[in-house]
């Protein structure tokens, strides 16, 4: 509000409020203290509390553990002291040492302190203020909120204000108490408003409501400076809101109350408008009275212009206007309310020109509706004052659309001055599209259209107004036409005036408009140029060409249809060729190129109707020129066709102009210049053929006119001045086949062809390779044109088109013609791989073909030698027959393999007995013969013991042949040697040897043995040696002759060894020492044979063999063999000792076989004392292996014969091994075993009273301690190994850990004494934490008892220093890992009792205070308590996870800042952030609490936005919002809708007075506020018994703007919509501000719904019909207007408040017409658009209509009153009824006077007038029922009716018979005309059925039709050869198939069906 309306205010009050600050609030004070307590007061207390103490020490438990705590009272004794105390209302000095005490103690219990409620109620009584305040912050807020109620009853002011201070809530004060002290202790009220928590708004609104109606002035001065608190109470809802009190003001007797209350909430709008009417209402206000207040009031509603528009601003207007109040008029005009129509309308209708003057120097709004009411106004005064009233709304610069409207009907009167002052204050002429310019033009007032088209006027009005000046006279018609045009006109409507008079050719046609419209620049459609094409007009063409005419995109498919027939018309020179030839170019002019124009034709080449208009010779130049100028951008493919076509069809004078206009744009032109000497370098060279796709044009169908000169001059054109040159070898090729081809057909047969063009295409580059060029050449043979063929054939041909002629068409090469192939160029360029192919094919069809001639010919003439393979039957043929000659000569003529030569060996070993057959060997021996078939051969001489012929073989076999073939027996391995692979040349060869050896061997036949060795024969035959066979057969001849061979061959050494073993073997004894005498040995083959007397056990053969040993390696073998029978426990020990025995005196005297030998003794259970000596008399060692016999001892042997045996061992090595392996093997033996731990407890006893190092001593124990608990006799051995020196080793957490469980004194002292490592003793504490409950031994574990005294031994056992600086060894993950074993230990359930004791008691905590750690080490602790926290299920985690949490980030933090402040664990503060959220995720608010404390942000947001308060709203925590809150938590977060959308009520209070606004809108619910949220998305746990309750919460004490309600979807609709429509609506609408009742309307499918309209239609809103009244009824009251009509579609019957945009014309039309207009009888306005009237029926519409004058129903009826009874009375009725209107004089039918008559009426002039009627025998039917009065009117349309229905009675009535028609309602009349034509219509329907049955049908209409002549095309109904003529659909179709025309046209003969003769 501006500052001078707030003094205005205050001049008002006359200074009865002083305007003066807010009045400071009570603050809350912090805990109270005394300064200062003296040592008096500390020693009293002291000796209060021992005194209380020592009473109850000897009967409470809790003392006893007091005492260990150097005798500190406990809390109980404390309470009991402090409450002594308050009852003898004792000082509060003393109190607040105990309050101190109980305070420490809860700090260390993790609790809050709350003191008895009675105490602070009993220092209230004793009024003990400082003990109050003392006790108030530890007191319940139940009890503090209690003892204030006390207070304000004894008006103790003190007292009440030092509850306050703490925190007492005054709403807890009775309302009685309070209205009571407004009367009684102003003050005490005064201290109250100002307490630090404020009154509820309705407690504080009812106190204002009570001070003022009272009128306590002293108490109002109070409330009034504290009411700016409350800023809910300036917008809420009556009754508590400052308007209320505004009311109830004006009611009171002391008036300063009203001025006073404005004064103070002077920057309060005001809301309630209904108090201006309330000052004039009440009768105890004099005038001056009335005129303050309502200035008060306007000072106050200057902050609401909304409210200014009111329905009770308008009303308190006409109030003021009726009742004559000028002052406050013109008050109201000063300060500028606006004006509304009412009182303008109602200053009118009384005449008072004196107020409408004042009311019209104000502001007016609405000024349509202002003109729209003022325009009802009758009379001469108050039309002028009406016309008064419109011209200050123009003076005012009115932008309404009335002055539109006026416009129209200035006009429509010819008030051209009026239509000036109109135009110049800027009415629209552009209104309602142009109406106004379109009544002008329809008038034909030519001034009046240049005036309105002297402003600027839209295109859609002079469009819309154009198509009228075709009504007008020619010469106006010319000059609006050519008005319009300059005025800018274009677009559809000009088009259409071009083409209707292009289409026009009658005598009224004007040529000078025409010339105008084709000047204008129109668009010319596809029926003109029809029009004008069938009327021969040229000249329009050839305008329209030089014209700026536009051509319609029809045009464009019209010329792709009619192009052709234009050109035909062209092409023929006939009547139309002139308007063709002028249409085409004038086309060619205005028209783009168009794409695909000749698709739809046949042909496969681009504008196919222009190669046709080439063909034909282009007779029209210019026509030819301009159709090259439409096409700029043809592609070359398309140019060129067009230049073939030219080439063969045109003379050279076209040919040159096309290529003028079009030349040829080569990427990269190759001229003839350079071509010619490229060709002759590179002739291999690709020719750049441009052109592969362009299609040849056809031959010419008059082949008379065949020029080969004029071919050959226009092909030199092309290719010289078109293609420049360039090798176009394809285009060249396929020009010369069609030329061949026109050849071919154009020149007789038998005659030479010319040669000129031939000569020129050939002197081009020709691409051999297309079948065209083979075409060619079969086009000559097949002609006989060997000059040509020739031609052809001199140049390089492709090598499968000479290949061809060879294999497949020789049959039609004449010997010329092979002469001429074989001799042509074309043969030079074949390779060899050609005569190896297709003349070989030739070839070896010659000689199977017995044609020896030609195979010799074919032999003679080829370069190479050709296969013999191929032809091996003919040659084996001839061996049959002992052709020797024949076959020599092939032999020697050709190539062969020796696969071929073998063949023929078996064919000629047939023939054995023959004379020749040595010949035939001999020839093929020469010629290579080699094979399998001649080993054969030779085995079979063999057995046949033919030594001539062996010798043969032999001797032709033993040249060069390879030995690495030869299989050979490996006698040094004895096995087969490996040789090369079996794909030698040699190695069939070798093969047969060694078979015939093998059988000479067998047979015993040394001669040939002897042959066949010398030929290299190997001594092995499939694997197996010969020396080996000849021992098994015993032929020692044999043996010995190949034993002597196999000497002169080096690769045959070790033959006499392997016969000596074979010997051993086969058990020949007498032929030992003949082998060793041809130097075989023993010792071979790694002593074999020793080997084998060793196991076989033949002391005869072993002491045989002995005497032969020469080397130390044949004893080991025997030793060898000993050792193993040893180790397998084979045989007799004694006898096995024994020979180790004799082979030591045999002089083996080597030591390590005799330790293994005692290495395997000692594994042996039986073995004694006496076998181990003999073994270690041997040299044996205990040492061997480093002590591995010691091991096997006691674990496989006699372990009592280990101390005996250990004393042999003196390496140090040797026993640390055996210490190492003895617990170890300790660790791994079963716990039950105690046989075993005796055992194993001997040797490690043993052992350790030797030497052993300090390291094993510290392994055995870490390993031991390990698993302690789970081995016999642990403790024991535990203790040996700590006595002997054994220590933890550094990081063995887990042995210590497992040590410190163990209950023996021993142990544990012993460990105190070895001082483990710290690090040793954190890794403890991890395993401690970790296994934290599971119980020290089996029986107690898993209990999970707390605390456990096993634990807590344990923990006092480890003796972790509490020093810093021992601490400083660690590192940060050793910390880490001790933190995540807290966080994680086994058994979940355990509390923080060894927590504490660690931290606190045993000094833990300087852990997290010095440990310096890095980033890394921080992320790890988040990522603990983040899966501890997801992870924790039990309270009793939560606990450890608090208390870990508290101890390193507060604790731990307070001892860093004591100790200089290291970079400890302590989170940083994102992870405190994300560690907050995660526990509100999972409910451990307790924990975010903590977290809050350590320094968490309260304003952090998760990865989905969402604020830690957000989060806590949605798990319904208070004390966690309270926390986030109280820590700075910020507003509008979404936390608001969270609450709201779950009814939580007391969170939403606290977030309101938090700051939260109700109309913030979340993107986490798509931007709904927190109401729309809850009415627009479902909640599970939402109640609608609740809801006002919610609505309360939100909305009364919140500041909500309009826009709240107005969103869309609006809050109400939502209401309506959702479950409970009844149960929110109503609510809603209590809330809703009282002046809002336009809301966004309702969609529903395609229908719109005001918020009235919606409840009394909406079908899918679940309320009853008794609360849908209800609320229609409190809607409408409230002043919610109806609306309803649809969006698309129809609009329904009952459609309400329409836009006009939306209406049908003819309603539309008809609520205009009773908007603007009066009844033209009456003068009158007709309440509704439903009382008007215009055209009475269809035919008049013709003469009259809603734009001209309109009736009213009354005034109707009486003038159809008059009409009806033209003499009055009801007597002599007229049948002539004419229409009302002056210029129609229609007869109304009689349909039409019933509908608009009166109904009583209309019965009486009915009856009259058929009684009329059938006295004068007009031509009326009457009713056939007896008694019926009833009867009807025919009129001429009638003629044919037979029946009618009496509108009387209701029956039907046969005119023909005049009976009831009931009576032959199954039959026809007897009179009538149906009975004499049943007849007829029963021979049509039996001709029709014969036709359905033998005729066809159409495949659309299925009409039956029958094919009388023509063709097969027919047009369904109009074809002569059709007999359903004139009934069909004129679909096209074939009558064979019935396939579609259409489809027949674009795809051609393939859209008949395929069974269809015309198919192709």
């Amino acid at each position: 509000m501006l500052a001078h309306k707030s003094a205005r205010i205050r001049q008002l009050s006359s200074g009865l409020y002083v305007e003066e600050p807010a009045p400071q609030r009570i603050s809350l004070q912090p805990r109270f203290r005394v300064e200062t307590i003296s040592q008096h007061d500390k020693a009293f207390a002291e000796s209060v509390l021992k005194k209380e103490a020592s009473a109850v020490r000897g009967s409470q438990h809790l003392l006893r553990r007091v005492r260990s705590r150097l005798s500190r009272p406990d809390k109980a004794v404390t309470l009991t002291v402090l409450y002594n105390h308050v009852q003898t209302n004792g000082s509060t000095e003393v109190a607040q040492i105990y309050i101190d005490r109980l305070f420490l103690d809860a700090v260390q219990s993790n609790l809050q302190l709350q003191v008895p409620d009675v105490l602070l109620g009993t220092a209230a009584k004793n009024a003990n203020i400082n003990l109050v305040r003392l006790l108030a912050p530890f007191t319940a807020i139940e009890a503090v909120c209690a003892v204030l109620e006390y207070a304000v009853l004894s008006q103790n002011l003190h007292l009440v204000t030092a509850l306050l201070e703490y925190g007492a809530d005054p709403n807890c004060i009775s309302h009685g108490s309070i209205l009571r002290l407004a009367e009684t202790n102003c003050q005490l009220l005064h201290v109250i408003l100002r307490a630090p928590k404020q009154l509820r708004y309705e407690t504080f609104g009812d106190l204002c409501t009570t001070v003022v109606q009272r009128g306590l002035s002293n108490a109002l001065k109070i409330v009034l400076r504290s009411i700016t608190d409350y800023p809910t109470f300036r917008d809420s809802d009556p009754p508590r809101d400052r308007d209320s009190l505004l009311d109830a003001a004006i009611s009171c007797s002391d008036k300063s109350i009203f001025l006073s209350i404005a004064a103070s909430t002077a920057a309060w709008p005001l809301r309630d408008a209904g108090l201006f009417l309330h000052v004039l209402d009440s009768s105890a206000i004099d005038p001056l009275q009335a005129k303050d207040m309502v200035e008060a009031l306007l000072c106050l509603n200057d902050m609401s212009p909304g409210s200014q528009s009111s329905p009770e601003i308008e009303s308190f207007y006409c109030r003021c206007v009726q009742e004559r109040h000028e002052d406050i008029l013109r008050l109201m005009v000063a300060y500028g309310v606006p004006v509304s129509a009412e009182p303008l309308l109602l200053a009118c209708q009384n005449h008072d020109e004196k107020m409408l003057d004042i009311l019209l120097a104000g502001p007016i709004q609405e000024e349509e509706r202002v003109a729209a009411r003022t325009s009802e106004l009758q009379g001469a005064i108050q039309r002028a004052m009406c016309r008064k009233i419109l011209k200050r709304l123009l003076t005012g610069g009115a932008r309404g659309v009335w002055k539109n409207e006026e416009l129209i009907a200035a006009v429509s009167r010819g008030e051209f001055q009026w239509i000036e002052t109109l135009i110049n204050a800027n009415a629209s002429v552009d209104y309602h599209n142009g109406v106004a310019l379109l009544e002008a033009v329809s008038l034909g007032h030519v001034r009046v259209v240049q005036t309105l088209l002297s402003r600027p006027v839209s295109l859609s009005s002079l469009q819309a107004a154009f198509p009228s000046i075709a009504q007008l006279e020619a010469l106006p018609r010319r000059l609006l036409t050519k008005l319009f045009i300059n005025q800018g006109l274009s677009g559809g409507c000009v088009d259409y005036a071009l083409n209707t008079e292009l289409c026009n050719y009658s005598y009224h046609r004007d040529p000078e408009l025409v010339d105008i419209l084709i000047g204008s620049g129109a668009c010319c459609d596809a029926v003109s140029l029809t029009v004008a094409f069938e009327h021969k007009d040229a000249a329009i063409f050839d305008k329209i060409a030089l014209s700026k005419t536009k051509l319609h995109e029809s045009v464009t498919e019209w010329f792709k249809s009619w192009h052709r027939m234009l050109l035909f018309h062209v092409q023929q020179g006939d009547e139309y060729s002139k308007a063709a030839g002028s249409c085409l170019k004038m086309l060619f002019r205005k028209l783009q190129t168009v794409e695909s124009l000749c698709d739809a034709h046949e042909g496969g080449r681009q504008l196919e109707c222009f190669h046709q208009f080439l063909e034909h010779d282009a007779a029209d130049l210019d026509l030819l020129s301009a159709w090259l100028n439409w096409t700029p951008h043809m592609n070359r493919t398309t140019l060129t066709e067009i230049v073939l076509t030219a080439a063969c069809f045109c003379d050279t004078d076209r040919l040159h102009l096309i290529i003028r206009s079009k030349p040829l744009i080569n990427e990269s032109p190759l001229n003839s210049a350079s071509y010619i000497p490229i060709l002759n370098l590179d002739p291999q060279a690709k020719p750049a053929n441009l052109f592969p796709s362009v299609q040849i044009p056809p031959l010419r169908q008059d082949f008379l006119e065949f020029s080969d000169t004029r071919s050959a001059e226009n092909l030199k054109i092309l290719f010289r001045q078109y293609f420049h040159g360039g090798c176009e070898s394809h285009l060249a090729t396929r020009l010369l086949q069609r030329h061949l081809e026109h050849c071919t057909q154009a020149i007789t047969e038998g005659d030479v062809w010319p040669l000129l063009t031939l000569e020129f295409l050939l002197s081009q580059p020709i691409e051999t390779t297309l079948p065209e060029f083979s075409s060619c050449l079969y086009m000559a043979i097949v002609s006989q044109q060997w000059l040509v063929l020739g031609l052809l054939l001199d140049r390089q041909l492709p090598r499968e088109m000479v290949a061809r002629f060879f294999l497949v068409d020789t049959s039609l090469l004449a010997p010329r013609a092979i002469q001429v192939l074989l001799d042509s160029k074309a043969m030079t360029y074949m390779d060899d791989d050609f005569y190896s192919g297709p003349v070989q094919q030739t070839f070896n069809h010659a000689c199977f073909a017995q044609d020896r001639e030609m195979a010799i010919l074919v032999c003679s003439k080829s370069r190479c030698k050709l296969r013999l393979r191929d032809v091996l039957l003919p040659v084996q043929q001839a061996i049959d027959t002992s052709d020797l000659s024949y076959v020599s000569t092939l032999i020697g003529a050709t190539s062969f393999s020796k696969d071929d030569l073998e063949v023929l060996w078996k064919r000629v070993t047939h023939y054995d007995q023959k004379d020749d057959f040595l010949a035939f060997v001999d020839v093929l021996l020469k010629a290579g013969a080699d094979g399998v078939s001649i080993g054969d051969t030779l085995t079979e001489a063999v057995e046949r013991n033919n030594e001539p012929l062996v010798v043969l073989i032999l001797t032709q076999w033993q040249a060069n042949r390879s030995l690495q073939y030869r299989e050979e027996f490996d006698y040094n391995e004895r096995r087969t040697a490996a040789s090369a692979p079996d794909l030698g040349p040699d190695i069939q060869y070798f093969s047969a040897l060694a078979h015939a050896l093998t059988i000479a061997v067998c047979l015993d036949r040394a001669i040939l043995c002897r042959h066949l060795c010398r030929a290299g024969a190997p001594l092995v035959y499939q694997g197996q040696s010969l020396i080996q066979v000849a021992v098994s057969k015993g032929s020692h001849t044999a043996l010995v002759e190949m034993i002597i061979s196999s000497e002169t061959r080096p690769d045959f050494n070790g033959v006499v060894n392997f016969a000596l073993v074979q010997v051993v073997v086969h058990n020949r004894g007498t032929w030992v020492q003949s082998l060793v005498q041809l130097g075989g040995s023993i010792e071979a083959y790694d002593c074999e044979c020793l080997r084998f007397a060793a196991r076989s056990d033949h002391p005869g053969m072993l002491a045989v063999l002995l005497r032969y040993i020469t080397t130390l390696p044949a004893f080991h073998a025997v030793c060898q063999i000993l050792q193993g029978r040893l180790a397998a426990y084979q045989g007799d020990l004694d006898t096995i000792c024994a020979m180790f025995k004799q082979l030591h005196e045999a002089g083996f005297q080597e030591k390590e076989p005799y330790d293994e030998a005692l290495f395997s003794l000692l594994a042996i259970q039986s073995a004694n004392l006496d076998h181990v000596k003999v073994l270690l008399d041997c040299g044996a060692s205990i040492e061997y292996r480093d002590g591995g016999g010691m091991i096997r001892l006691w674990r496989e042997g006699n372990v009592q014969l280990f101390p005996d045996l250990v004393g042999h061992c003196s390496r140090q090595s040797v026993r640390t091994k055996l210490f190492t392996e003895a617990w170890g093997e300790y660790l791994q033996q079963e716990q039950n075993r105690l046989e075993e731990a005796a055992n194993m407890l001997l040797v490690l006893g043993a052992l350790l009273e030797t030497e052993i190092p300090q390291g094993a001593r510290d392994m055995a124990l870490d390993a031991i301690a390990r698993v302690c608990h789970d081995k016999v006799n642990s403790s024991g051995i535990i203790q040996i190994l700590l006595e002997k020196g054994a220590r933890f080793i550094d990081g063995a957490g887990l042995s210590l850990y497992q040590v410190c469980r163990i209950d023996h004194p021993q142990v544990t002292s012993l460990v105190h004494h070895s001082r483990p490592h710290i690090r040793t003793r954190l890794l403890a504490l991890h395993h401690l934490f970790r296994n934290q409950g599971l119980g020290s031994s089996i029986v107690t574990r898993g209990t999970g008892q707390e605390p456990n005294p096993s634990d807590q031994a344990c923990l006092y056992n480890i003796n972790f220093p509490a020093s810093t600086a021992q601490t400083f060894d660690l590192e940060a993950s050793d910390v880490v890992n001790l933190m995540g074993s807290i966080l994680n230990p086994k058994v979940r359930t355990t509390g923080t009792s060894l927590m504490f004791t660690f931290f606190f008691m045993l000094g833990g905590l300087h852990v997290f205070s010095t440990q310096s750690c890095s980033g890394h080490n921080r992320d790890d602790v988040e990522q603990l308590f983040a899966a501890a926290i997801a992870n924790s299920e039990v309270k009793e985690m939560d606990d450890r996870i608090e208390f870990l949490l508290r101890a390193m980030q507060i604790d731990a933090s307070a001892l860093v800042d004591a100790t200089a402040g290291a970079s400890t664990l302590t989170l940083e503060q994102s992870s405190l952030d994300r560690l907050l959220l995660l526990s509100l995720q999972n409910k451990k608010f307790s924990l975010a609490s903590t977290l809050l404390d350590a320094g968490a942000d309260p304003n952090t947001r998760d990865d989905e936005g969402r604020s830690a308060l957000f989060l806590a709203t949605l798990e319904k925590s208070l004390d966690t919002m309270r926390d986030l809150i109280g820590n700075g938590a910020e507003e509008d977060d979404g936390s608001l809708h969270v609450s709201t959308c779950w009814q939580h009520h007391e969170a939403m209070q606290l977030l309101l007075e938090a700051g939260h606004e109700p109309g913030y809108c979340s993107d986490h619910y798509f931007g709904a506020t927190p109401l729309e949220a809850f009415l627009r998305f479902s909640h599970s746990g939402a109640a609608h018994e609740h809801f006002e309750t919610t609505l309360a919460v939100l909305l009364c004490e919140a500041e909500v703007p309009t826009s709240f309600w107005a969103t869309e979807p609006n809050l109400m609709s939502l209401a309506l919509m959702g479950p409970w429509p009844y149960k929110m609506f109503s609510p809603l609408l209590c809330y809703l501000p009282p002046g809002l009742v336009e809301l966004p309307l309702i969609r529903q499918d395609r229908f719109m719904f005001s918020l009235l309209s919606f409840v009394e239609r909406g079908e899918d809103i679940e309320l009853s019909d008794l609360e849908r009244v209800e609320l229609s009824i409190v809607l409408e009251t409230s002043g919610f207007e109806r609306t309803f009509y649809a969006v698309e579609g129809d609009q329904p019957e009952d459609a309400f408040n329409v836009p006009e945009h939306l209406e049908i014309p003819e309603v539309r039309a008809r609520r205009r017409a009773w908007r603007e207009k009066d009844c033209a009888v009456c003068g009158d306005k007709a309440p509704d658009a439903s009382g008007i009237h215009a055209a009475l029926s269809p035919p008049c519409e013709e003469k009259h209509g809603w734009e001209n004058d309109i009736i009213c129903t009354d005034c109707l009826r009486g003038h159809l009153e008059s009409q009806m009874f033209p003499q009055g009375g009801d007597k002599f009725p007229s049948a002539k009824v004419k229409c009302w209107a002056t210029n129609c004089s229609k007869t109304l039918d009689h349909s039409v006077i019933q509908s608009l008559a009166q109904s009583e009426r209309f019965t009486i002039y009915d009856a009259a007038l058929a009684q009329m009627l059938l006295n004068d025998g007009e031509n009326m039917a009457k009713c056939a029922k007896p008694k019926c009065i009833g009867a009807t009117w025919l009129g001429d349309e009638d003629k044919n009716t037979t029946i009618f229905a009496c509108d009387v009675c209701g029956e039907f009535t046969c005119i023909q018979c005049n009976q009831l028609y009931d009576m032959h309602r199954d039959e026809p009349c007897p009179q009538g005309e149906e009975a004499r034509g049943i007849e007829r219509r029963r021979e049509e329907e039996a001709a029709t059925a014969a036709l359905l049955a033998q005729g066809k049908k159409c495949p659309k209409c299925r009409l039956p039709f029958e094919r009388i002549e023509g063709c097969d095309h027919i047009v369904c109904g109009r074809d002569a050869h059709s007999s359903a003529r004139g009934l069909g659909c004129a679909f096209e179709f074939c009558y064979v198939c019935g396939a579609d025309y259409n489809a027949i046209r674009t795809q051609g003969n393939t859209a008949h069906a395929r069974s269809c003769t015309h198919y192709a």
